[in-house]
C-alpha cells in the first residue's frame, strides 16, 4: 500500500472546517483499474558512462528495466499502457516535431505492451552503446525539458477516450540541474510540469548520482516534483538497484472490491464508500490457455463442459441437476434456486455491529489474508470525511469495530474486525504505512483447530546440550528478522525467464538467481566448529547410554506387547470417535486416513474417494445399529 501517500493531516483539517471536502486529490492517488506509464529517459553524455555492476552504459540499464516492466505486464495480463520518450537525442521523432526528443517508434502512441513492441526495444539493450547511437545518435545537452513534458502530454491526449484511472511519468536522469542558470528554460520546464500535474499526471523522479557526487534534489526538482518526496527515489548507477525500485514503484495497487460500510441502519446518509486492497497474495503461475495452431496462427480454444447422466448416457440440462447436503446419513436435496436463495442472504458490504476494546483482538484471528480499507469518494460523497472521523475516534478510544461482511451477491457473509491502523512516517517524513482499517476475518468455532495432544512427560534436553546448541542458534539467527520480500520464488523466476526467452525468440544472458539456497560456506565459517562440539556431546551421550543399557528378550517381548495393546487402544479410540461423529451428523469431518484405517480394521476394503469412504463407514454403522435394534 505504499502507493497511497496521502496524510491524514489534510483530512483532519477538513473535519474542523465547514467546507465540503471533495477528495479529488485522494482519488488520483488510489490506483484502480487501468494505468498508463510514460518512461521519460535522459540520453545525456553522462548516461553513457558504465554502471557499477556492469561495464556497459547506464542508459542501457534503463532500457533493460523498461523491457522487464513490459514483459511483466504481458505475463500478468494487465490492460495497462506503456510509452517511452527519450530526450537529448541527436535527431527527433515525435508528433510535435520538437528537436532532440525521440519517441520510441514501436510505442508511439501509448498502447498495450506486446511482444512485437518489445523486440525493437530489445535492440537498444544488446551490444551496448553501438545500437543506441545507431538509433538515437550522439548524446546531446541541447534539449528543452519543457518540450519533453509536452511530448508526454501529447501521448496522454491521444488516449483521452480510453478509461484511465492513473497516468504517470517516470523520469530517469542523473542531471540534478538540467538548465542551470538559464531562467527562461527553467521556468518553462516548471510550467509544463505543473500543467501535467493539473491534468492528473503524476511525476515520479528516479535520480542517479554521478560518481561520488550525490544528486542535489533541491537544485531543481524539489520545485518541479513538489515537497512530497515520495515521488523521488534516489539510486546509484546500478542496474539491479534501479530495476528493483522501478518494479516496486510501477506495480499497480488494484482494489479487490469496492463496497459500502453501513454505520447504523439502512439510512443512505450513514453509508461510507470504501475500497479493499489485499495485504498479502500468493503469486502463482498464470493459468495456461489452450490454443489451436492452424494456418500459421494461434487461436485460443473455447472450452465447453457437458454433463452426462451415468444411467441413460444422455446430456443433462441445468434444471435436471440438483445438489445435496449430507446430514445425519441422509442426502438433503436442494434445487439451484434454493441454493442461490440460501447464499443471497444479507446485504452486500460491511454492516457495523458494535465496538470492542482493542485488547479483545487476538493475533490468532489471522487464519486468512487480511484486507486494507481506504475511503472511496466516488461511491458516496463525503466518505473520506466520515471515514477519517471514525478512524480518528477509534484510535483515540482504543477500539475495534465488529462488522458483518459480504463481498459479493453469492458470497457467504462472515464476521470481521476493523482494526484502525495509524499512519507511520520514516525519518525523512516519507510515508511507510498509510492510515486506514485492517480487515481481519473472525474465525467461527468450527474454524479453530483443536490443540494437539502433548506428551504427558515431554523430554527435556540436558543443560549441556542446551549450552552447546545456543551459540549455533544465535549465530544463525537473522538479525533484522525474516523479510519475505527479500526472497523470490525460484520456480516462478525460472518460469518467467523461460517464458521471456520463448516470447523474444532468443536466449537471455542473465539467469535468475535462487536466493533461497542457504549460504553454506558462510554458515560453516561461522558455526562449523560449534556444530562439531554439539555433535560430540550427542555422540558421548549415545555411547554412555549404550554401555549402560542391556537388551534382553523379556524386555523386548514386554515392549512388543505394550505396543500391541497401545495400537488396540488407539483403534478402539478411533472407532469411538468416528461413531460419535456419525451420530452427530458430522462424519465428513473425519480425515481420509482415519476412515481408511477404520475400514481396514473392520475388514472392509476401503474405496479411493472420500465420499465413497464416508458411504462405507455410514453403511457399517447403520448395519450395526439395525442389528442392535
Amino acid at each position: 500500500m505504499s502507493g497511497i501517500n496521502s496524510s491524514w493531516d489534510s483530512f483532519r483539517e477538513a473535519l474542523d472546517s465547514d467546507d465540503e471536502f471533495e477528495g479529488d486529490e485522494l482519488l488520483q492517488q488510489i490506483a484502480t483499474n487501468r494505468d498508463a506509464i510514460v518512461f521519460l529517459i535522459d540520453y545525456s553524455p553522462s548516461t553513457m558512462t558504465a554502471t557499477t555492476d556492469t561495464n556497459e552504459p547506464f542508459v542501457k540499464a534503463v532500457f533493460s528495466c523498461v523491457q522487464t516492466v513490459m514483459l511483466r505486464r504481458i505475463m500478468d495480463r494487465t490492460n495497462d499502457l506503456i510509452g517511452v520518450v527519450v530526450y537529448g537525442t541527436e535527431g527527433h521523432e515525435n508528433a510535435l516535431d520538437y528537436e532532440n526528443i525521440t519517441v520510441v517508434e514501436s510505442l508511439n502512441p501509448l498502447d498495450l505492451p506486446a511482444i512485437q513492441k518489445i523486440k525493437p526495444l530489445a535492440k537498444n539493450v544488446s551490444d551496448g552503446g553501438v545500437d543506441l547511437q545507431q538509433q538515437f545518435g550522439t548524446p546531446s545537452t541541447n534539449y528543452e525539458l519543457a518540450n519533453a513534458f509536452l511530448v508526454c502530454n501529447n501521448l496522454f491526449e491521444q488516449i483521452e477516450k480510453k478509461a484511465l484511472k492513473r497516468k504517470r511519468v517516470f523520469l530517469v536522469t542523473d542531471e540534478d540541474n538540467p538548465h542551470g542558470l538559464d531562467g527562461p528554460r527553467r521556468s518553462a520546464a516548471l510550467t509544463r510540469a505543473r500543467d501535467l500535474q493539473e491534468r492528473g499526471v503524476e511525476l515520479h523522479l528516479f535520480s542517479v548520482s554521478k560518481g561520488d557526487e550525490p544528486f542535489n534534489f533541491e537544485a531543481f526538482y524539489a520545485e518541479l516534483i513538489g515537497i512530497d518526496k515520495y515521488n523521488h527515489v534516489a539510486t546509484r548507477k546500478s542496474f539491479e538497484e534501479l530495476l528493483a525500485v522501478i518494479l516496486k514503484r510501477e506495480s499497480p495497487r488494484r482494489a479487490t472490491f469496492s463496497t459500502l460500510l453501513r454505520l447504523f441502519g439502512d439510512d443512505a446518509r450513514l453509508h461510507i464508500g470504501v475500497k479493499g486492497y489485499p495485504l498479502a497474495l500468493a503469486r502463482n503461475r498464470p493459468g495456461h490457455t489452450w490454443a489451436c495452431a492452424m494456418g500459421g496462427e494461434n487461436k485460443p480454444v473455447q472450452g465447453r463442459a457437458t454433463y452426462i447422466c451415468s444411467d441413460t448416457n444422455q446430456p443433462l440440462m441445468e434444471e435436471d441437476m440438483k445438489g445435496y447436503l449430507l446430514y445425519g446419513g441422509e442426502k438433503i436435496v436442494f434445487t439451484n434456486e434454493e441454493q442461490k436463495a440460501i447464499k443471497s442472504t444479507g446485504d452486500i458490504g460491511f454492516t457495523l455491529i458494535g465496538f470492542k476494546p482493542e485488547d479483545k483482538y487476538k493475533l490468532y484471528y489471522h487464519f486468512t489474508s487480511p484486507y486494507f480499507l481506504y475511503p472511496d469518494e466516488e461511491a458516496y460523497k463525503g466518505s473520506t470525511r466520515t471515514f477519517a472521523a471514525l478512524h480518528k475516534q477509534m484510535l483515540e478510544m482504543k477500539k475495534i469495530a465488529v462488522c458483518s461482511f459480504k463481498q459479493r451477491a453469492q458470497a457467504t457473509p462472515y464476521l470481521c474486525v476493523l482494526k484502525p491502523q495509524a499512519e507511520m512516517l520514516d525519518e525523512n517524513g516519507r510515508q511507510v504505512m498509510p492510515p486506514g482499517f485492517v480487515v481481519v476475518r473472525i474465525p467461527y468455532k468450527d474454524d479453530v483447530r483443536p490443540t494437539p495432544k502433548q506428551a504427558e512427560e515431554p523430554i527435556r534436553a540436558s543443560d549441556d546440550f542446551i549450552d552447546a546448541c545456543l551459540p549455533v542458534i544465535e549465530d544463525l539467527t537473522i538479525r533484522r528478522g525474516y523479510r519475505p520480500d527479500s526472497f523470490t520464488n525460484p520456480a516462478l523466476a525460472k518460469f518467467y525467464h523461460v517464458l521471456a526467452e520463448i516470447a523474444l525468440g532468443e536466449e537471455l544472458e542473465e539467469q535468475p538467481k535462487d536466493n533461497t539456497i542457504p549460504k553454506y560456506r558462510g554458515m560453516h565459517r561461522r558455526v562449523g566448529e560449534k556444530i562439531k562440539v554439539f555433535n560430540s556431546k550427542i555422540s558421548e551421550a549415545v555411547e554412555a547410554e549404550a554401555s549402560t543399557t542391556t537388551a534382553s528378550t523379556s524386555s523386548s517381548a514386554s515392549r512388543s506387547t505394550s505396543r500391541t495393546i497401545s495400537r488396540s487402544t488407539s483403534n478402539a479410540s478411533d472407532a469411538s470417535n468416528l461413531q460419535e461423529l456419525w451420530e452427530a451428523g458430522r462424519l465428513d469431518r473425519a480425515t481420509v486416513a482415519q476412515l481408511k484405517e477404520f475400514l481396514t480394521q473392520a475388514g472392509i476394503t476401503p474405496e479411493r474417494r472420500k465420499a465413497d469412504l464416508l458411504r462405507q463407514v455410514q453403511q457399517y454403522f447403520q448395519a450395526g445399529s439395525s442389528s442392535a435394534t
